[in-house]
């Protein structure tokens, strides 16, 4: 039986551009559906350090519409579907890897997260430590770097 993660996360370029959705992990590919724009988090700070206040353009989506959406149809179609409408990302197993990381302050929970070049999709929670063993059978076309 097939498994796959739908929760809330994050998509980063780099260290400086982030920004909020939903992922979709599954074992034949990782997307993240945008629920806001990305922003560029160093020339915001700058901006503000200048005194000036930034303004969003085009708001958010609520990540509830997005995991509904997700439900109208076949999963693969709906993810593919809304990567294509909100610009998200959708990488397979040979284009990126999967990585878990540990958590300082809270040693038997482990961050999933996977990488593309400089870029990185990852889940906003924290997952217990078996949880985790049972994510990465799930997961097992992915290769996987500590």
């Amino acid at each position: 039986m097939e498994r796959e993660l739908i929760e809330e996360g994050w998509w980063t370029m780099g260290a400086a551009t982030a920004g909020r959705g939903i992922v979709v992990a599954t074992d034949r590919y990782v997307a993240f559906v945008p629920t806001e724009r990305p922003k560029n988090l160093a020339s915001e700070v700058a901006w503000a350090g200048a005194g000036f206040v930034t303004i969003r353009i085009g708001g958010t989506i609520p990540p509830k519409w997005v995991i509904q959406q997700l439900g109208l149809g076949p999963l693969d179609r709906q993810t593919q579907l809304l990567c294509s409408e909100l610009s998200g990302q959708l990488w397979r197993p040979h284009e990126a890897f999967a990585y878990e990381r540990t958590i300082p302050l809270r040693r038997k929970h482990r961050g999933l997260w996977f990488r593309n070049g400089k870029q990185s999709i990852r889940l906003a929670r924290a997952i217990s430590i078996t949880e985790f063993d049972q994510v990465r059978a799930h997961l097992r076309s992915w290769t996987w770097q500590r």
